[in-house]
């Protein structure tokens, strides 16, 4: 494996050892608020739920870059499509259609949120305001995955 290779796998590596302990610390502190601090305004489930899933990415960052080295052709084939200007130019595009999906949906809900408060349509609440939060979130990365795949297929 070529130092590149090595430096490349090193960086990617603490990336991920930062983002998993961050998510831990999140979950941790997540877990201690719900468990010993009562009447917050805030729901403490909402840091353990991201710091889960940064533990999460973390994690499976350390385990993919842990089977590239034991592969070293696999590792620079990775490291050459991260640093390829081809495929940084669909990520960004598809990135870029994420992005005015989310911005879209976002916008409905406040829309919808607005008209509920003066009475012209129904309030969210409850598990309806759940699963349109939960749209807001899949959706755009349902667009970048799809987005990826065409792009990948077209070019």
């Amino acid at each position: 494996m070529k130092g590149s290779d090595r430096a490349w796998l090193r960086q990617q590596s603490r990336w991920g050892s930062v983002v998993a302990g961050l998510g831990g610390l999140l979950l941790a502190g997540g877990v201690l608020l719900q468990l010993l601090v009562r009447g917050l305004a805030w729901d403490p489930r909402l840091l353990s739920g991201l710091g889960l899933l940064l533990l999460g990415l973390g994690a499976g960052q350390l385990v993919r870059q842990a089977s590239l080295r034991r592969d070293p052709a696999a590792a620079r084939r990775q490291r050459l499509e991260a640093q390829d200007e081809r495929s940084a130019g669909i990520r960004a595009r598809a990135g870029l259609r994420a992005f005015i999906v989310s911005s879209l949906c976002t916008w409905a809900l406040l829309r919808w949120t607005s008209f509920a408060s003066n009475g012209q349509l129904p309030v969210l609440s409850g598990d309806t305001l759940w699963y349109a939060l939960i749209a807001i979130l899949l959706l755009p990365q349902l667009v970048f995955f799809c987005s990826l795949l065409v792009e990948e297929r077209r070019g």
